[in-house]
């Protein structure tokens, strides 16, 4: 696999390395494995465990979420276990929720992959891990419970806040249920009260009303959403869906916004994916601007559409700021030979 850039026929966010290849095993497992890297897939579909796919170097995507729901519904990721590996499986498994899949994480030892896994301990190494995989919920619960946050109230508190996501993400209404029912029963935080907890509109929070077709919007939504400069649009769902953001950094770099403050929001989310609040450093007007993004409680619709929308206006008018100079440029020309390079 050549690491090659975003283009406008190929975009990383909407495939899956391996795919063409495991999705007959993923078929026949019921199953697909979730790698970080392509190598990964290589070396476990060279050691005979062949229903595994990769992430092309982003986060998971709603994108390819859906992709893998087409040909099964139990989903296992097995990322590394550092705190990297670890806000990436959650991130991955709050998507994977969303449209409707069961994610369970599994957990390598510290240091290992599934490459060295594979090449260590061979296919049954692999699959003895796999088979101590749990829900991905469960295993929030188990590393909330290593790290002592039911020691106090205010840490089950925290505890709350770290869970929610997860369950505000599942779109299955059952599995939403029971995790309902498990949060309530180990934090000791009244089922109504969660159940009101969910209800809230969180920014940036993947819930069951996204899914395939996008996010439930009140009927004035659209007709704001269309006065929205293509710079502040993407930024905006960028703010909401933070699993764009590295999508965006691949196709975009800072110089391509104009206004210099949404190149700062820009820069800084990039920096960190995951910010709830203005850098120390940055510059009060820009920001006010992500103040006003993090505050702003309306979802967009159809993310992935929104997304390549607002990429290709930001695109589209540079390429024409391009083509007029050229043109004003060609006539005035009058050497031939510069004319034609001009041209070309």
């Amino acid at each position: 696999y050549l690491n090659s850039p975003e283009s406008t026929v190929y975009h990383k966010g909407t495939v899956l390395y391996g795919l063409s290849w495991a999705k007959n095993a993923i078929r026949r497992e019921e199953s697909a494995l979730v790698v970080e890297g392509y190598m990964d897939a290589v070396s476990l579909a060279a050691g005979g465990i062949e229903n595994a796919v990769a992430p092309l170097g982003t986060s998971m995507t709603e994108n390819q979420a859906i992709l893998l729901g087409r040909y099964c519904s139990r989903v296992y990721i097995l990322f590394d276990s550092d705190p990297a590996g670890l806000k990436a499986t959650f991130r991955a498994g709050d998507v994977l929720l969303a449209v409707g899949l069961h994610p369970a994480v599994v957990t390598l030892p510290p240091g290992e992959d599934p490459d060295t896994i594979i090449r260590q301990e061979g296919p049954d190494g692999i699959r003895e891990y796999i088979g101590q995989a749990v829900d991905v919920l469960d295993r929030k619960l188990q590393i909330l419970e290593e790290r002592d946050y039911f020691a106090s109230i205010e840490r089950t508190r925290g505890a709350v806040d770290r869970l929610l996501p997860t369950i505000r993400a599942a779109k299955d209404p059952a599995l939403r249920d029971i995790y309902v029912s498990k949060v309530a029963e180990r934090t000791g935080v009244r089922r109504e009260t969660l159940e009101a907890e969910l209800e809230k509109k969180v920014p940036g929070a993947y819930s069951p009303n996204q899914g395939r077709q996008g996010p439930t919007l009140p009927p004035q939504a659209p007709q704001r959403a269309v006065h929205l400069g293509a710079e502040r649009k993407l930024l905006l769902l960028l703010v909401q869906f933070r699993d764009y953001v590295d999508l965006a950094a691949e196709r975009l770099g800072p110089e391509e916004f104009l206004d210099p403050d949404f190149r700062a929001v820009f820069e800084a989310l990039v920096e960190d994916p995951e910010l709830t609040r203005p850098p120390l450093e940055m510059g009060a007007s820009s920001a006010a601007r992500l103040e006003e993004l993090l505050g702003d409680q309306e979802l967009l619709p159809e993310a992935s559409r929104v997304f390549e929308d607002t990429i290709g206006q930001m695109k589209e008018g540079q390429l024409g700021a391009r083509a007029e100079a050229l043109r004003a440029a060609m006539s005035t020309e009058t050497d031939p030979t510069r004319q034609e390079e001009l041209v070309r």
